[in-house]
C-alpha cells in the first residue's frame, strides 16, 4: 500500500505534498505555534479535559496505576476516564513526550498529526486509484481542512482524530475487490477498525454501521455476502471490540444510558448547515451567522464546500468512468452518512425541526432504540462522513478533468487556491495553559486532603480536574456524562449553598478546604458574593483563610 515510499526518488517526488499538508495544517493551530508548551486552540472547556485525561494516562503509566482510573477524584471510587470517549491510544503513544514536555504539547502535537494523516492517508487513496497525484492532493487537502474539524479543534480531541476514517474504508474496499478476501486484507481490515475505535467510539459506530452499506453497494450479490461477508464481520467487529475494552466495564455496569429523545433530537443537523460557510471564516462567517446563529456552532459546523462539491458533482456525472464502481459506492455511503446526519427528523437548521409537534421520523430514530447506539448524543457527527466522501469524490472530479482535458500549472494553483479559500481557518481562539496562583497555593499545603471549587460550573471543573495533576488533592469532578454518583452527591449538597444544612453535608463529605470563585456570584444567576459571605462568617469553625486572586479560601477546622 505504502510500497512507493521504498524508493529514495519517489520520496523525493511526495517532498512538495508532504510539505502542501504539513503547512496545512500548522495552519489549523496557528494560534499555538509561538507558544506551543502553554497555548492551546480554544475557550476553558473540554480541551482542558482532554488535556487532564492525557496527563493523567502518562502519569499512571510512570507510577503503575491504572490509566483508566484516577483515584484522587471523586473519592473512594475514583474517577473513572472511559465513561467519556477518548483517544487512548494516542495517549499511551504519547505519554514520553508528556513526561518530558507540557500536556499541552502533546495535545498540540496530536491535533496537529490528525489534520496531517488525515490528509495524507485520503491522498495516498486516490492517488493509488487513479495514479493521478493532483487528484490525491485535492482529495487530501479537502479532508484535511473541513470546517468539521476545525470547530471541533476547539477541544473535541476525539473528533478531531479522523486520521484513521481513510485506512479503514481504504481496508474495507480492498478486501470487497477480490472473489475472496485474502487474510492480510482481513487483518488490515482489523487493524484499521481498532485504530478508528481507539481513537474514539463515536467514529467506530459512525464507520461500521456506513460499512454494512458500503458492503451492500459494492457486492450487491447475496451469495457473496451469505459466504465471504462472515469474514469481514468477523475482522471488523474483533478490531473493534478490542478498541472498546476500556469501556467495556462501564457498559457492562449499565453506565451508559440510551440517550432521551429530546437530546438526540438536538443533536440532529439542519439541511442547511451542509451548506453554509462555516462560522469562523475569516470573509464571510459573518453571513453564516447572520444566516444560522446557532451557539452550538461547534457541533453543526459541517460545510461541504463549494468547490469540492462542484469537483464530487462532475466525478457523479462523469459517464462511462474508469471509477464507476467506486462512484456508486461512495455516492451510497455518502447518501446515508448525510441522511443519518439529519437525526431523529428533518430540521431546516441545527435546533429548528421542520414539524416541532409532530415530526416525520427518519431512520436515526428507529435506529437510535437499538443498544448501544443509542447512547450517540449527536447524529451531525455522521457529516464526517459526508466530507470524507465528498472529499473522495472531488479527486475522481479531478480525475475527470485531467482525462479529458489535461491541467496547466495555472489551473491546479487556481484549484488548490480556490479550496483554501473556501475553508479558510479564520480568527482561532486560544488560552494560555499554567498552573495558576491558586493551585500553587494548593500544592503548598501539607498533607493529603480534599478540597472543592464552588460553583460546580463547568469551567470551575476543568480547571480544577486539570490543576489535580499538579497539586495532587482530592476534590471532586466530572467528565460529560454519566454524572459519577459521589459527584452527583456534591452537586446535590450544593442546590441549598450556602444554607446550614449544605455546610454540615459539605464538612461530613471530608473536606478541608471549599474555594470560592468571587467572580460567578454576582447577585444574578448565583447570590450575591456579599450575602455568601455574610452566610459563611456565621458557620462555626469555618474560617477564612486567604484571597487569592478572585477565589476566596474557607477552611473546616477540625
Amino acid at each position: 500500500m505504502f510500497d512507493n515510499f521504498s524508493r529514495p526518488k519517489a520520496l523525493k517526488s511526495e517532498l512538495p505534498v508532504w510539505l502542501l499538508f504539513l503547512a496545512m495544517s500548522a495552519w489549523a493551530i496557528y494560534p499555538v505555534l509561538a507558544s506551543p508548551m502553554q497555548r492551546v486552540v480554544g475557550w476553558v472547556g473540554d480541551n482542558l479535559q482532554y488535556m487532564y485525561m492525557l496527563g493523567w494516562v502518562a502519569k499512571a503509566l510512570r507510577i503503575s496505576a491504572s490509566p483508566f482510573i484516577d483515584p484522587q477524584l471523586n473519592p473512594p471510587a475514583g474517577l473513572q476516564l472511559a465513561t467519556t470517549d477518548a483517544p487512548f491510544l494516542s495517549f499511551f503513544l504519547f505519554a514520553p513526550l508528556t513526561w518530558l514536555t507540557t500536556e499541552a504539547f502533546t495535545y498540540n502535537l496530536l491535533l496537529f498529526l490528525s489534520y496531517f494523516l488525515s490528509g495524507l492517508f485520503t491522498y495516498l487513496w486516490i492517488k493509488r486509484l487513479t495514479g493521478s497525484r493532483f487528484a490525491g492532493v485535492v482529495s487530501g487537502l479537502i479532508f484535511l481542512l473541513v470546517p468539521y474539524r476545525l470547530a471541533h479543534g476547539y477541544g473535541h480531541l476525539n473528533l478531531v482524530s479522523t486520521q484513521f476514517i481513510p485506512l479503514f474504508f481504504w481496508a474495507l474496499d480492498s478486501a470487497l475487490l477480490p472473489k475472496r478476501p485474502a487474510l492480510r486484507q482481513l487483518v488490515f481490515l482489523a487493524l484499521s477498525t481498532f485504530l478508528v475505535g481507539a481513537m474514539s467510539q463515536y467514529y467506530l459506530v459512525i464507520c461500521l454501521s456506513c460499512a454494512i452499506v458500503y458492503a451492500l453497494f459494492s457486492r450487491p450479490n447475496f451469495h457473496y455476502l451469505l459466504f465471504q461477508g462472515w469474514k469481514f464481520a468477523i475482522s471488523a467487529l474483533a478490531g473493534g471490540l478490542v478498541s472498546s475494552l476500556p469501556y467495556l466495564r462501564i457498559w457492562l455496569d449499565n453506565g451508559f444510558k440510551q440517550t432521551v429523545i429530546e437530546s438526540s433530537r438536538g443533536g440532529s443537523a439542519g439541511l442547511f448547515n451542509f451548506f453554509i460557510p462555516a462560522h469562523l471564516h475569516p470573509l464571510w462567517g459573518w453571513l453564516a451567522w447572520k444566516i444560522d446563529s446557532s451557539l452550538n456552532w461547534v457541533e453543526f459546523s459541517i460545510y461541504i464546500g463549494l468547490v469540492a462539491l462542484i469537483l464530487a458533482l462532475l466525478a457523479i456525472s462523469w459517464r462511462n468512468s474508469p471509477y464507476q464502481s467506486q462512484k456508486k459506492v461512495w455516492l451510497a455511503a455518502l447518501v446515508f452518512a448525510f441522511v443519518m446526519a439529519l437525526g431523529t427528523d428533518l430540521h431546516l437548521f441545527a435546533g429548528t425541526p421542520l414539524m416541532p409537534e409532530h415530526p416525520f421520523w427518519l431512520p436515526a430514530y428507529y435506529i437510535s432504540q437499538l443498544p448501544l447506539i443509542g447512547i450517540m448524543r449527536v447524529w451531525a457527527r455522521y457529516a464526517i462522513l459526508v466530507s470524507f466522501f465528498v472529499a473522495l469524490l472531488a479527486g475522481i472530479g479531478i480525475a475527470r478533468l485531467e482525462y479529458h482535458s489535461g491541467f496547466r500549472p495555472l489551473w491546479k494553483f487556481l484549484i488548490l487556491a480556490l479550496i483554501v479559500l473556501d475553508f479558510m481557518p479564520g480568527k482561532l481562539y486560544s488560552i494560555e495553559i499554567q498552573p495558576r496562583p491558586i493551585d500553587r497555593w494548593i500544592a503548598a499545603q501539607p498533607g493529603d486532603f480534599s478540597l472543592a471549587f464552588i460553583p460546580n460550573t463547568g469551567g470551575n471543573n476543568y480547571m480544577a480536574m486539570y490543576a489535580s495533576l499538579t497539586h495532587e488533592k482530592k476534590l471532586p469532578a466530572y467528565l460529560r456524562i454519566p454524572t459519577p454518583k459521589s459527584y452527583y452527591r456534591f452537586d446535590h449538597m450544593l442546590e441549598n449553598f450556602p444554607e446550614p444544612s449544605s455546610m454540615v453535608a459539605l464538612r461530613r463529605l471530608g473536606f478541608r478546604y471549599i474555594i470560592l470563585e468571587s467572580a460567578y456570584y454576582d447577585g444574578q444567576e448565583h447570590l450575591s458574593l456579599q450575602s455568601v459571605e455574610s452566610a459563611l462568617a456565621t458557620v462555626p469553625r469555618l474560617k477564612k483563610v486567604a484571597v487569592i486572586d478572585n477565589f476566596i479560601i474557607y477552611e473546616f477546622i477540625r
